[in-house]
């Protein structure tokens, strides 16, 4: 297959129904700021804090992702569409 036979499938077919969908938004929002998920990791990890050098970046934030990813999934399976949302910023 080449680039130009991967290109034409997008544009007939499935991939030019993908293409012309609009995203539906349901009006839900998930918070997600790294602030967020430091402060989390930190109220998990106080009792063993000299220990948290030790630990891998995702052995870290596990319980923090499998929180987050158990919402997401719950949204998803209701058929419904969501954002992840985080701090505004100042103009």
């Amino acid at each position: 297959m080449t680039f130009s036979d991967a290109f034409n499938d997008l544009r007939h077919g499935i991939g030019k129904l993908i293409n012309n969908s609009r995203r539906l938004h349901d009006g839900i929002a998930i918070h997600f700021s790294q602030p967020s998920m430091q402060v989390h990791w930190l109220l998990d990890n106080v009792g063993s804090a000299r220990k948290w050098m030790s630990h891998s970046g995702e052995e870290r934030h596990r319980h923090f992702t499998g929180v987050r990813n158990s919402w997401t999934k719950l949204i998803e399976d209701l058929g419904l569409q969501y954002e992840f949302v985080g701090a505004l910023r100042k103009r």
